[in-house]
């Protein structure tokens, strides 16, 4: 789960961390390593894509169900509907699972802990193992639409941190349909932006121990941010039209114009 949440982070993305209670107030979800999961759990996962969630799931969702009984049919307790896919295979890896890859909008992502291959249930296919097998199911259900992933990038990015996955969880983002707040060219830094009565402010922290330097675009459109005078600069800050320095372990906040 932190290799997921850091995955997210180092993108500039603001994950949270839900609740199976609370999972109506959110319309996407990244599920990491899902292997556990009761029947009434997984019903109103269902019920929850049906009315227009968008679901990305890593590998065996359900896989053990009430009483940590496994099901016989893989996804279990019905998810495989919602999927739109069937396992062929599964083999489960702890220790060698990064030997694991697939092919996801053609790039190549690592994966972890475990394999589960599928077949088609009227899913589509995006992407296969490095030896061929089904790797990713996409699928609609009801209003929504599900992303299955067949092993778990999360536990990779938790291990490496290398940017393949970084990239990939750019583009799971990407593919619920959101646009980020800000984005930044250097993922050293870190972006919120915080709105009040009197507008909106900009706040870059840097944790690092040297300056860094990052373009920054608001809304996917770059080149459109400027900045009015810092309400707090640490000492070597620079700012310019859409591009910002950040002094070692230095914050920056400054309102947007």
């Amino acid at each position: 789960m932190w290799g997921a949440y850091r995955g997210f982070f180092d993108n500039g993305i603001q994950a949270d961390w839900v609740h199976i209670d609370d999972i109506e107030q959110y319309d996407a979800i990244y599920a990491p390593y899902p292997i556990k999961l009761t029947s009434a759990n997984a019903e109103r996962l269902a019920k929850w894509v049906k009315a227009g969630g968008k679901l990305i799931s890593e590998s065996c969702p359900g896989y053990f169900g009430d009483n940590g009984k496994v099901g016989t049919v893989q996804p279990n307790n019905g998810l495989d509907a919602i999927f739109g896919a069937r396992e062929v295979e599964v083999e489960f890896m702890p220790d060698i699972g990064d030997r694991v890859a697939f092919q996801h909008d053609g790039q190549t992502v690592t994966g972890g802990g475990m394999l589960q291959s599928y077949r088609l249930e009227g899913g589509k296919e995006k992407g296969k193992f490095t030896d061929g097998r089904l790797a990713v199911v996409e699928n609609s259900a009801g209003s929504g639409q599900t992303l299955l992933l067949g092993s778990n990038p999360s536990i990779t990015y938790f291990r490496t941190s290398q940017d393949a996955n970084r990239a990939f969880f750019a583009d799971v983002f990407a593919w619920t349909g959101k646009t980020q707040h800000t984005t930044l060219s250097n993922n050293l830094l870190q972006a919120r932006v915080h709105d009040g009565d009197d507008g909106s402010y900009l706040w870059l922290i840097n944790h690092t121990r040297e300056a860094q330097k990052s373009t920054v675009s608001m809304g996917g459109q770059s080149g459109s941010v400027s900045f009015g005078k810092p309400s707090w600069a640490d000492e070597g800050t620079k700012l310019e039209a859409g591009t910002v320095t950040v002094p070692p372990r230095g914050v920056v906040v400054v309102p947007l114009t």
